[in-house]
């Protein structure tokens, strides 16, 4: 994992708001677009832009990531996170597209994913929000709601929120809370 909660911001929400984030524009451009624009975004946005980079800015090496693992149920979970001092996958995390209306919608897949791996922890993520959850007592539980894009127009310093700041200076008390205790 990331050495510190800092490098973890910078490293990623720097990589989100970036102006060349997808073709010379911000994640907020991209999700400015209509969603008929979004549709199929969910390999080469989601996939790639942002739970590639989530992971890597927790800390995660490439070789402990599984992209695309097939499970004996024949199902397919984006993102498998395993390391060798854990027994079991650290998390799975299931990626759906920018245009989702609903992403706890989602949540038996995730919660199916989750139980046939045997991983504790699951995410759901659209590249507007993270989902977090904790399966606890046979229940999924929902740890966290990220508004991943709400976080990034104030990071670029383009929400009222973010008090004429940006950066990390643009997030408040409860931004750093909540991602405090996701990372």
């Amino acid at each position: 994992m990331s050495s510190d909660f800092n490098s973890f911001v910078q490293f990623f929400f720097t990589q989100l708001a970036d102006d060349n984030f997808y073709q010379s524009d911000s994640l907020t451009s991209y999700l400015n677009l209509p969603s008929s624009q979004r549709t199929n975004d969910e390999a080469n946005i989601v996939d790639d832009k942002i739970t590639r980079n989530l992971i890597s800015a927790l800390g995660y090496a490439s070789g402990e990531v599984d992209y695309n693992k097939v499970l004996s149920t024949r199902k397919r979970t984006d993102f498998t996170v395993n390391i060798t001092e854990y027994p079991r996958p650290c998390f799975v995390a299931e990626s759906k597209n920018t245009s989702t209306k609903k992403l706890s919608e989602n949540l038996p897949q995730l919660a199916d994913y989750m139980r046939s791996q045997g991983a504790t922890r699951g995410l759901l993520i659209d590249g507007k929000t993270i989902l977090t959850y904790e399966l606890s007592g046979g229940q999924i539980i929902l740890t966290s709601e990220i508004f991943l894009h709400e976080l990034v127009k104030k990071w670029r310093g383009e929400s009222l929120f973010a008090l004429n700041q940006n950066g990390v200076d643009a997030l408040d008390k409860h931004d750093i809370v909540t991602l405090k205790a996701f990372w």
